[in-house]
């Protein structure tokens, strides 16, 4: 198979280095300083204090690549449009762009360049984060990438991938529905990401002051009340699942949106806390917390502008 990935950030090079390991064919779309470490020291992966190394093919033109077999599209969601508009050359017709983006709003943006036929929505777990260019470290989680056609209908090319993943290590289980994996993941990112950027506090400590972590229930409750009012089969107790989830992970944990906000950077505020009071706005369902976060921190961009 041949593979291209798009954004040779922590998530791209993990999963792309676990798949050349396991023999396929993977090229990388990317720029600047990274480009160039890809291509002088090649991708390194640190997994408890082990560094592996391997070669990569790299290139800022998806024309020197072609026609792929599949797009791992691992940008921000807010790059997906301007990542994937140049990388027409890589879209062949049997060509499945994955989108990985955290939020609900991956599939769709993937979908407005590449068409809905192309599009397969993905739901990474794992906890990787970028050291420097070329080099990423691995944190633990399943480090798992699950998959499915838009319809959750089954597929030759989307069983053929779950079967290069598992045979690269990496875990692809089937999911029930795709659709329930994004938003149970936005329930588990959103909230705790912009009630952190407000506050500046960590998870655990938003979970240890009671009026906070009563915040961060309602505002994980929001969520799933817009996915259930846009036709989403969530499970019953999920909002509790998730603070239970939250209650496990490290009290120091904070996600990448809030990083993000609270050193300045461009974030994913609106493809994820945006996308939230979008879609509750059309359903019909008040998301008045996450109008409120949404807000707040739309000013904090703008300053930091």
């Amino acid at each position: 198979m041949r593979f291209a990935v798009i954004g040779a950030g922590a998530v791209g090079s993990y999963f792309g280095a676990r798949l050349i390991d396991a023999g396929q064919d993977v090229s990388f779309v990317a720029r600047g300083a990274t480009l160039q470490a890809l291509r002088d020291k090649g991708l390194s992966i640190i997994t408890e204090g082990r560094r592996d190394t391997v070669t990569v093919q790299a290139t800022d033109d998806a024309a020197n690549i072609g026609n792929v077999d599949y797009v791992i599209s691992a940008v921000k969601a807010t790059q997906v449009i301007d990542a994937l508009e140049p990388a027409g050359a890589l879209i062949g017709s049997d060509t499945a762009v994955i989108a990985t983006q955290n939020g609900v709003d991956g599939p769709r943006l993937t979908a407005s360049v590449v068409g809905r036929e192309h599009t397969i929505p993905g739901v990474v777990k794992a906890y990787v984060a970028a050291r420097e260019p070329g080099v990423t470290e691995f944190r633990g989680g399943p480090g798992s990438l699950e998959v499915a056609e838009w319809t959750n209908e089954p597929s030759e090319r989307v069983t053929a991938l779950r079967k290069a993943f598992e045979d690269a290590g990496i875990g692809s289980p089937v999911p029930r529905d795709v659709w329930e994996l994004l938003w149970a993941k936005s329930m588990f990112v959103v909230p705790p990401g912009g009630l952190g950027a407000i506050t500046g506090l960590p998870l655990g400590e938003l979970l240890s002051r009671q009026g906070l972590r009563r915040v961060l229930i309602d505002a994980t409750t929001e969520i799933r009340d817009v996915a259930v009012a846009r036709g989403v089969d969530m499970p019953y107790g999920i909002v509790a699942d998730t603070v239970a989830f939250d209650e496990a992970q490290p009290p120091s944990s904070t996600t990448s949106m809030q990083r993000d906000i609270m050193s300045g950077r461009p974030s994913e505020l609106d493809p994820q806390l945006g996308a939230i009071v979008r879609y509750g706005r059309e359903a019909g369902v008040p998301t008045p917390l996450h109008e409120l976060m949404y807000e707040v921190l739309k000013l904090r961009r703008n300053d930091a502008q």
